[in-house]
């Protein structure tokens, strides 16, 4: 396995993706992209309209991978006081 996704179903339209991770040594080789892409794909198809996902200021890849993708909207979190985790809300 070179990589992992998770999500759960937050609401009758929103999935909050949980987690995309890639096995060391296989960074920067598109399968991140890939998983959020297939997630996107099945948050669709189960009929959701939105994906969220929380990702640290400091997770420089993940919040390109996620800026990246049509429909991402990025924001700091307005519930983070120390502002440090970012708000990717992608509209499907």
């Amino acid at each position: 396995m070179r990589g992992v996704a998770a999500w759960a179903e937050q609401d009758d339209e929103t999935w909050r993706s949980i987690v995309i991770a890639t096995r060391p040594g296989f960074h920067r080789k598109g399968i991140g992209f890939s998983l959020k892409s297939e997630m996107l794909n099945r948050a669709r198809n189960a009929g959701m309209l939105v994906v969220v996902s929380v990702v640290h200021r400091d997770n420089v890849a993940m919040l390109k991978l996620n800026g990246d993708l049509p429909g991402a909207d990025l924001e700091l979190d307005p519930e983070d006081a120390h502002k440090q985790y970012m708000i990717c809300t992608i509209t499907l």
